[in-house]
């Protein structure tokens, strides 16, 4: 069970005159799992009683459920994950078509798997199949710009285990994205990434993969309103993943960066980068904190520009303290910075939140 307050100094980080906003939030969740020996099974649902005190049009029930199955085999595993999510756009999508800002809260329904198969070849070797699904639909985003859509992506993995230290994997993925738009948008992405994993030292962990895109876009094109025909636009592009992780007495650091191709309910598909850099330490048993700065770049796919083209920036330090073993007291500050390239304008905002976190043990069933 979660519950925090929280003031916010420019929520939809817009450049127009804005007033700030108090938010108060009730958010109960529960955890149910069944362990085996050759299988874990865990369901998670939450909900989000999300109120505005002085902006009722703004609030929202927002529902989120997730499901993780996993079987181990002798050579092996299967993996199943997946959710459900109703939620809102207020924090979510931008579709201002001259500002790229959220002008009003519309409901989102979100569906997405991943199944996944691992197999090892050899004692060196190990293989990975994946499948991965989401799909998006948004019941009133057409008169707003906002499309849905399907994305599916098949991928195989092979992994060789060099030495103690040493991992070495390549991927090689297909995905495939459909707009349910005017347009009928169709991209298709074929991607290559090859990379390592290498044990620095008993603290220290660093994996790095590289490689290279290519995506093909297809779109009806009108004359006078009448589909004449389909367009073909292809588009080449770097993809990588990196992750540094290193482990102190009392904390840790964690670096992650990323580059791919990412669905926008804008109805394009976007070329994204992000770095995330991430610091925790215990001062004491009971008090913890956390510092955390992104970076985060979406630029639509071609040589178009659009409003999901942009650039946000975050700081966010926190602090944590158990007052008991089950309950705990959290406070964040965050500070928001978001370049539109539509709009060539940069919006600032600072969110100060404070809540309380209450656990109970989760219901589960093991033999």
């Amino acid at each position: 069970m979660r519950a925090r307050a929280t003031h916010s100094t420019n929520l939809f980080m817009t450049t127009r005159p804005h007033d700030a906003v108090n938010e108060l939030l009730l958010a109960p969740e529960l955890t149910a799992g069944a362990h085996e020996a050759i299988w874990d099974a865990t369901v998670h649902g939450r909900v989000e009683l999300s109120r505005f005190p002085a902006e009722s049009g703004l609030d929202s029930n927002d529902r989120f459920l997730d499901l993780l199955l996993e079987r181990r085999l002798e050579r092996g595993k299967l993996h199943l994950e997946g959710g459900l999510t109703r939620d809102t756009t207020n924090r979510v999508e931008s579709f201002d078509l001259d500002t790229g800002l959220v002008t009003r809260k519309i409901d989102r329904h979100l569906r997405r798997w991943t199944a996944q198969g691992e197999y090892a070849l050899t004692e060196r070797w190990l293989a990975r199949a994946e499948l991965g699904y989401q799909a998006a639909h948004y019941p009133e985003g057409a008169a707003v710009g906002l499309t849905d859509y399907t994305w599916i992506q098949p991928s195989l993995s092979l992994f060789y285990r060099w030495n103690a230290r040493w991992q070495l994997f390549g991927s090689l993925a297909h995905s495939r994205l459909h707009f349910d738009n005017r347009a009928n948008l169709v991209s298709k992405t074929d991607s290559l990434q090859l990379g390592a994993l290498y044990q620095l030292s008993e603290r220290d962990t660093l994996q790095f993969s590289i490689g290279r895109r290519n995506t093909d876009a297809e779109f009806d094109v009108f004359f006078f309103g009448i589909p004449v025909g389909r367009l073909t636009q292809s588009d080449k592009g770097l993809v990588y993943n990196g992750q540094y992780t290193r482990k102190y007495e009392a904390g840790t650091l964690e670096v992650n960066l990323s580059r791919s191709t990412t669905p926008s309910s804008l109805g394009v598909d976007t070329d994204t980068t992000s770095v995330d850099i991430t610091a925790k330490r215990a001062f004491s048993p009971r008090l913890h904190g956390e510092l955390r700065i992104s970076a985060f770049d979406s630029k639509t796919i071609g040589n178009n520009t659009s409003s999901a083209d942009y650039t946000r920036w975050q700081l966010a330090p926190a602090v944590f303290w158990n007052l008991t073993e089950r309950l705990a007291l959290q406070a964040r500050y965050t500070y928001r910075r978001v370049k539109r390239d539509i709009a060539h304008a940069t919006a600032h905002g600072n969110v100060f939140t404070v809540g309380l976190v209450y656990r109970w043990d989760p219901i589960t069933s093991a033999r």
